[in-house]
């Protein structure tokens, strides 16, 4: 039998109960696999992605990578309402970017200027006591 256990940090079930592949190093678990949370997004208003089925609620910050299609669009990324946004890309870029976001009830904004899709996709999340 098992004499100890160790806590190795917190992963995600998909819909039939299977273990969502991560690979946990230090404080990050890191997907095998990006996990959609948004795919073609055209809001035109700010709107909220929820991110929970791919994010801990213990998680500390989790790590998305964006990218959007053709289209004059101007598109932005926040953590809460009314603007606030850590990034704004007004640029053309479609090749994407990643950005580290703070857990606050695993969501985040989004909003465009045109007619681009915006996808956005979970890569991995930082768990609070995981190792160094």
């Amino acid at each position: 039998g098992y004499t100890s256990w160790s806590y190795a940090g917190p992963v995600r079930i998909d819909g039939s109960t299977n273990i969502i592949g991560v690979r946990i190093v230090g404080q990050w678990a890191r997907y095998e696999s990006a996990q959609s949370i948004l795919s073609n997004g055209t809001a035109t208003a700010e709107t909220v992605v929820d991110a929970s089925s791919q994010v801990p609620p213990n998680a500390t910050e989790f790590d998305i990578y964006y990218r959007h299609g053709t289209g004059a669009s101007a598109w932005y990324l926040g953590i809460t309402s009314t603007l606030n946004y850590l990034v704004e890309n007004p640029l053309l870029d479609r090749d994407g970017g990643t950005a580290i976001f703070p857990n606050i009830s695993s969501r985040l904004y989004y909003t465009q200027t045109g007619a681009a899709r915006v996808d956005l996709y979970v890569i991995g999340y930082r768990a609070p006591n995981n190792g160094g």
